[in-house]
């Protein structure tokens, strides 16, 4: 009995160390040192557009539908992930040019973004819509996403021009785009939806739709919602992607609660999104702008600017653990960003501060000091920032004079080394 019980515990640490070798395989497949992801390690990246499919619009032409693709320059990674992100503009108006300074903030942090197009409901000729054409409108946007994620799919089987890891493909968008790639991460045919909707979903050609790319998966990894919404609470369900959400309570567009939007929808926003996830088990984080509205939180010079800075940090980190495999997802953690500034050097008072890009609120911060030699003379533990700062101060001791380098860790890794002189 003994002999057998120690076999079974053999083959259970023998299995379970085949599954850590697996996932860290996969992360160093994916360049996850700790750095990737969080830093801007790619400044210069490349841009290319791209047909990814075509489909029948509002006013009856077939019109082609393009994606701009950029990636970081100078990456040698076989697989990256991909960010695909979707507009705004109510479904009625909005160009992809408008997601290109979101898709840079990611690519320099190694990602592949992609700004897409979907087909507009043309307001200009057919008039406001009502609630039965605005459901198709929706749809439509839907399944022109979910054929841009074919088609990444596609290329990553066939001609493998943009290196994407068909695993780690991420949904994401602002307001209806945001709507957009919440029905792309969450709504599917086993969900309760209502009779009109289901009609519409069939004669624009099922959940996948017709705009291309067919034979390939169209599900996504995750989810960056940024003012978005869904029409019912209950097509978050156990098994959906974890998101990310950035949401104004005094937004009268897409509401932040349940309420009606523009069309006199009434929707399920990111508050109620949060706490429908959270109760069936789906990783979410959610930053809340009290008082914001729906365009003031993003003005990158306006009242909630620290809001969104918040914001980029929390789905930084929360993006990086969803491809890397970290957990837990779910995080009150923020990214400090890089060191901007070490001051002054040398140093005086027995003092030492750093200066972050980024202000922090609870970020943990250790430091390790070697001298010359290489030989580690000091190690912090447990420090931390205080409520908004952005700058670190470190006491160094009564070190004895000469030159040494400091070694900022933070929880993405080493944030770099600096050399100081203590006169």
């Amino acid at each position: 009995m003994e002999i057998f019980n120690m076999k079974k515990t053999l083959n259970a640490l023998f299995l379970m160390a085949i599954c850590l070798t697996q996932q860290v395989t996969a992360q160093n497949a994916l360049g996850c040192d700790g750095r990737r992801y969080f830093l801007d390690l790619f400044p210069n990246f490349t841009q290319t557009t791209v047909e990814y499919g075509r489909n029948m619009t509002w006013l009856g032409t077939v019109d082609p539908l393009y994606m701009d693709v950029f990636q970081p320059q100078g990456d040698t990674l076989s697989k990256r992930p991909a960010i695909v992100l979707a507009f705004g503009g109510g479904f009625v108006g909005g160009t992809r040019e408008t997601m290109h300074d979101l898709a840079k903030t990611f690519v320099k942090k190694g990602y592949v973004t992609v700004a897409i197009d979907y087909r507009l409901y043309s307001i200009g000729i057919l008039g406001f819509p009502d609630s039965a054409k605005m459901i198709p409108a929706i749809l439509q946007a839907m399944q022109d996403m979910k054929a841009s994620v074919r088609f990444l799919r596609k290329d990553a089987a066939t001609t493998n021009t943009f290196r994407i890891d068909p695993n780690n493909i991420i949904a994401g968008g602002v307001s209806a785009g945001a709507i957009t790639a919440l029905l792309v991460g969450m709504l599917d045919s086993t969900d309760a939806i209502p009779a009109n909707m289901r009609a519409a979903i069939a004669t624009q050609g099922g959940f996948e739709g017709n705009s291309g790319n067919p034979g390939y998966r169209s599900d996504v990894k995750g989810v960056l919602n940024m003012s978005g919404a869904l029409s019912l609470r209950s097509w978050l369900d156990a098994g959906d992607p974890p998101f990310v959400s950035f949401h104004g309570t005094a937004d009268d567009v897409v509401p932040y609660g349940y309420a009606p939007n523009v069309y006199r929808f009434y929707g399920f926003g990111s508050g109620e999104l949060h706490a429908q996830a959270l109760q069936v088990g789906i990783p979410s984080v959610l930053v809340t702008v009290q008082g914001g509205g729906h365009g003031d939180i993003y003005l990158p010079t306006g009242p909630y600017a620290a809001q969104a800075a918040v914001f980029y940090n929390k789905a930084t980190t929360f993006l990086q653990r969803l491809v890397c495999g970290t957990t837990p997802l779910e995080t009150n953690e923020l990214h400090i960003g890089s060191v901007q500034n070490v001051h002054p050097n040398p140093a005086v008072g027995n003092q030492l501060t750093f200066d972050f890009t980024l202000k922090s609120t609870i970020a943990d911060l250790n430091f390790e000091i070697v001298n010359h030699l290489g030989q580690l003379v000091q190690k912090t533990n447990g420090g931390t920032f205080g409520e908004g700062e952005n700058h670190y101060t470190l006491n160094l001791n009564d070190l004895p004079k000469g030159i040494y380098f400091a070694r900022p860790i933070a929880a993405q890794g080493t944030l770099g080394t600096f050399k100081f002189l203590v006169p």
